[in-house]
């Protein structure tokens, strides 16, 4: 699915005051997204860490704060459990530490019944626990507290107080968020009511930040909880977390795939002790083990969707719906956000175990209301339940071709049909930049005070026209690489295409920096295609286009990679390889910075050339190993296929080489312009 990218810049009118504050790239990054004005830009820069509680007007949470304060007062314990869900976890353990914090005796349990019945807390006046559960777990307590976001009712809804974020105002904040939001805001709340309000604001912010991010949630929303956590990890030290934090400060988005991981432990309770700080040695092992296993599930699925995304018909295609009976449910969710950063469309991934009666499935997307979406096919679910950018649901397997179809139409709908044109925050020429690696190292330092990057608000994508790209494969040969300088585009899977891009002298590319500590940043390739072919002046005159010298010959002297000049550091072995040059350098000037290659070796060459000959290694890669420079190889190679003797023709070829490039070691520097000036004409 390759979508048409305008390469068309906008202009967007800036503020001086603005400009200076952020500079041109990142203020039009943020003007781009409809923030201009500069009291918007600080509210953007430093939001308020927390929101205030009392803008806030809901009845179950009052109702949900007032049982368990009263549960506090009356010495009950607080049972806490919860799904199997990373979301769910760092919930868990955060309304864990809030509450004991508050004075609770809280526990961490998974069968809240067994755990009454193991300590003989039940009494015949009434109950002495209350159960607060997070995500789609049976209840085995009545009168527990339920937090979810669902779709709908839950079955025992009348029996249990439920905190559903769904049931708010789409504008109120908290319907945006997972879990973690949920239970901060509950703690919060029980805090305040107990006089305690001064610890909210620093204590379970890298917990919040870790719920958020893994959870997907668009910064949107979540920015000021983000920035919260990363300006103070948290009052109490949560090593494991905050080393994980701190690894991936730069890329924050990425800790979604190994804290996902922590839901494949064996006891949802290591997993909270490990959110918490307080793994073991053993614990630390097994998630180790299951981060892995569980990043080669999510690359086992990603490449068979997109084996199965190549099967159908790109054109026009603005969303994405598949079923496979045999994906891990888990890590479907992300997954399924990967692939629609790739393709930039919704994405729905459903398994469909034949063991099972149900298909369950999870959606992504970054700009559709996929809760609005489920709502509207909700006979077709069994359950549903997340944020409006991410669902998780299930429904019955003989639903499942309906559900899939309804879903199709429904994306389509919610899409706007001319998302296929894409457009890039930032288009730079490059034929109009005289030092382009430098020009890129001050965009991202630029755009790097725009961070933290992620849902909702991504990395702003570069255009990049009339690029001239120096290929080379990457060392497993998968992808193809371009340096820039010291830094390096890739494209992605491109290795099997190096060939083609090869013959392309100008492209057009869009592609995202990331930060890298050796290099500063590194640069991923979205897409690619060959520029625009330009008529007009220069090919009116490139038959007759000058070239200026620059004699650097006598001197020692170092130029950088994006000098506007073809620089010779090392001398052509013909006038042809020096046309060829020419011709594909896109400036009028020559520097003359070479000196004649080492030409005493060149009779240990031939011999050694005419040994592999006769040996029968006559594979190219066996033939370089003799020590030949790469043009004259070809043409001894050329020579010898026409019928030519090997030997000699390789004595000739060489020595016509040897005197070329001692005639530009010596020649005045008009002779070889003169040269120049009759190669690019087609003068002989």
């Amino acid at each position: 699915m390759a979508p048409a990218w305008n390469f068309r810049s906008a202009f967007i009118s800036l503020e001086p005051e603005v400009r200076a504050r952020l500079g041109e790239y990142a203020a039009g990054v943020l003007a781009a997204r409809g923030i201009r004005d500069p009291h918007a830009i600080t509210a953007f820069l430093k939001p308020q860490p927390c929101p205030p509680l009392d803008t806030i007007n809901w009845p179950q949470l009052d109702a949900a704060t007032e049982r368990i304060v009263t549960a506090i007062a009356e010495n009950k314990k607080l049972l806490l459990t919860c799904d199997r869900r990373f979301e769910s976890l760092v919930a868990a353990a955060l309304l864990l530490d809030a509450l004991t914090a508050a004075g609770a005796d809280s526990h961490f349990v998974r069968d809240p019944q067994q755990f009454v019945n193991q300590e003989h807390i039940a009494s015949q006046s009434g109950p002495t626990a209350l159960e607060i559960r997070i995500g789609g777990v049976a209840d085995t307590i009545s009168g527990a507290i339920v937090l979810e976001a669902c779709l709908g009712p839950l079955a025992d809804a009348d029996a249990n107080l439920l905190l559903n974020p769904l049931q708010l105002e789409a504008s109120v904040l908290w319907r945006h968020l997972p879990e973690v939001g949920l239970a901060w805001l509950l703690a919060a709340s029980v805090l305040t009511r107990l006089g305690r309000s001064q610890a909210i604001a620093s204590q379970w912010v890298d917990l919040v930040l870790a719920g958020c991010v893994a959870g997907l949630a668009s910064l949107e929303h979540c920015r000021n909880f983000v920035l919260a956590g990363l300006a103070q990890p948290g009052s109490v030290r949560r090593s494991p977390l905050d080393n994980l934090i701190e690894r991936y400060r730069g890329q924050l988005f990425k800790i979604a795939f190994p804290l996902d991981a922590l839901s494949y432990l064996d006891d949802p309770a290591e997993a909270v002790q490990w959110l918490l700080g307080e793994p073991s040695v053993a614990c630390c092992e097994a998630f180790e083990r299951h981060r892995l296993e569980h990043q080669r599930q999510i690359e086992a699925v990603l490449q068979q969707a997109t084996a199965l995304i190549e099967q159908l018909d790109p054109a026009g295609r603005r969303e994405l719906v598949l079923s496979h009976p045999r994906w891990p449910y888990p890590v479907l969710r992300l997954a399924a956000a990967r692939l629609a950063g790739r393709y930039r469309c919704p994405v729905v991934l459903i398994t469909c175990p034949e063991e099972s009666s149900l298909a369950c499935g999870y959606g992504y997307a970054q700009d559709v209301d996929l809760i609005a979406v489920f709502e509207t096919l909700a006979p077709l679910l069994v359950r549903a339940g997340g944020q409006p950018g991410s669902v998780r649901f299930s429904c019955k397997k003989e639903h499942l071709a309906s559900l899939c179809r309804a879903l199709t139409q429904q994306l389509q709908r919610c899409t706007a049909p001319d998302r296929d044109h894409n457009s890039a925050a930032i288009v730079l020429d490059a034929e109009t930049i005289l030092d382009l690696p430098a020009e890129l190292d001050r965009l991202f330092r630029e755009v790097e005070r725009l961070a933290p990057f992620g849902p909702g608000q991504p990395r702003p994508l570069v255009a990049l026209r009339n690029f001239r790209p120096q290929w080379s494969l990457s060392r497993d040969g998968r992808h193809l690489d371009c340096k820039l300088g010291a830094r390096t585009l890739r494209w992605p899977d491109g290795g099997d295409q190096r060939h083609r891009w090869q013959q392309e002298h100008l492209v057009d590319l869009v592609f995202e920096l990331e930060p890298w500590e050796a290099t500063l940043w590194w640069g991923w390739i979205h897409h690619l295609q060959p520029a625009e072919q330009r008529t007009t002046i220069e090919e009116e005159t490139s038959s007759r286009r000058s070239v200026q010298i620059e004699d650097f010959r006598r001197l020692e002297a170092s130029f950088s990679e994006s000098l506007p000049a073809l620089v010779l550091r090392r001398w052509p072995c013909s006038a042809a390889e020096l046309a060829s040059q020419l011709q594909q350098s896109p400036w009028p000037t020559v520097v003359l910075a070479g000196r004649s290659d080492d030409w005493s070796r060149s009779r240990g060459w031939i011999v050694e050339l005419s040994r592999r000959w006769q040996a029968g290694m006559r594979d190219r890669e066996a033939l370089e190993l003799a020590g030949l420079p790469g043009p004259l190889l070809e043409r001894i190679l050329d020579w010898a296929a026409a019928g030519g003797d090997l030997v000699q023709g390789a004595t000739a070829i060489l020595q016509e080489a040897r005197a070329f490039q001692h005639w530009l070691d010596t020649a005045p520097a008009a002779e070889i312009g003169s040269l120049c000036d009759r190669l690019l004409s087609g003068d002989d």
